[in-house]
Order: C-alpha cells, then sequence, then structure tokens
C-alpha cells in the first residue's frame, strides 16, 4: 500500500487486477489478480491482523470453494453487544470473544483493534460484522459474528 509496495507496479504486467483494496477494517489493502492462465492471486495486508481477517475472508473461502465444500464460509450467529461500539466509514471486522448466555450468545471485544494487534485475534472465538452506521452500535444490539 505503500511506497514500498512492488506489487503494485509489477503485478499488471503478469495478471489483470481486478481489485486493490476492499472496504472493510482491518484489511483494506486487499488484492486480487487472475493470470492468464486462470491462477488467482491474493495480496494480502502487512499488518498481521489485517492479513489473517483477509485471508479468513477471501482466501480461506476461495481454497474450500475450490475443494468442491458446500458451505465454505465460516458459521455466523447472531449476537447482543455487551458494550457500545463506536461504528467506522466501512465494514469492521470486531475480534471478540462470544459466550453462551441464559438468554442467547453475549459478544466483548477483545480490547485494542489495532491491525498490528495480534494478541487481540489470539484471544478471539468471533468477528463481529459491523457494516458502516451513522450512530454507534449500543450495548443490547444484535450484530452478525462469524465464528473462528
Amino acid at each position: 500500500m505503500g511506497r514500498k509496495d512492488l506489487m503494485k507496479q509489477l503485478l499488471p504486467e503478469i495478471a489483470t487486477v481486478h481489485f486493490r483494496q476492499v472496504s472493510m477494517r482491518p484489511g483494506k489493502p486487499i488484492t486480487f489478480a487472475t493470470g492468464g492462465d486462470g491462477a488467482m492471486i491474493f495480496g494480502l495486508p502487512g499488518n498481521p491482523v489485517s492479513s489473517l481477517v483477509g485471508f479468513e475472508l477471501f482466501v480461506r473461502p476461495t481454497l474450500l470453494a475450490l475443494q468442491g465444500a458446500a458451505w465454505p464460509e465460516r458459521p455466523r450467529l447472531l449476537v447482543r453487544l455487551s458494550h457500545d461500539v463506536q461504528p467506522v466509514q466501512r465494514t469492521d471486522y470486531v475480534r471478540a470473544i462470544i459466550r453462551r448466555e441464559p438468554d442467547g450468545w453475549s459478544a466483548t471485544a477483545t480490547g485494542d483493534q489495532g491491525s498490528s494487534r495480534l494478541a487481540s485475534l489470539a484471544a478471539a472465538n468471533a468477528l463481529l460484522v459491523l457494516p458502516p452506521e451513522n450512530t454507534p452500535y449500543k450495548a443490547g444490539d444484535l450484530v452478525d459474528a462469524m465464528l473462528i
């Protein structure tokens, strides 16, 4: 994504680039291209959490689909937020811990959500999928969670 990103210049010479960025956090700078022989090329971000989230959302489902998996995506649940979450201007994949409660599932973020904070992902068992909103998500709101 920066000036040292050589793939930005080199990839178009050997492949058709379909996209370079996705409206998501973490992992906005994801590239997908196809070679002349049909080979799929994924370029993942450099920050560890961004790279792992990008892998979960794009690479893993693609590999499973190519293997004939009937359902290549991770399972999802509706969960209740245990705290407020400030929205961002793109889909936010918040690392969280979900727990079974008497009235359903609850979700708590794993702390600082910086894309270099690998510990936030290591502690998580789900990614909360939070579309862009103009108002904060409130404790008690139901949101989509992808189990990891």
